[in-house]
């Protein structure tokens, strides 16, 4: 029976491409102690360590694409 069940669920591939980067966006900014826990914190100090901490994420795989098309050997 749950063979039929699977088999009738339709899948979103795109849909859940998308939806998995932003899950493993989310999931390192909150790799961030600052992030995961905002007790005590206003708005402004919370949004301003949510920018810092995305800036840092942008830059780490901005570094990580920038070292592998140095190293890229494909055909030229």
């Amino acid at each position: 029976m749950r063979s039929t069940l699977l088999g009738r669920l339709s899948h979103d591939a795109d849909l859940y491409k998308e939806r998995n980067a932003v899950e493993r966006l989310i999931n390192r900014l909150k790799d961030w102690r600052g992030i995961a826990t905002r007790f005590g914190k206003t708005l402004e100090s919370y949004l301003a360590g949510l920018e810092l901490r995305a800036s840092m994420v942008w830059l780490e795989d901005l570094s990580q694409a920038a070292n592998r098309s140095r190293h890229h050997t494909g055909p030229s």
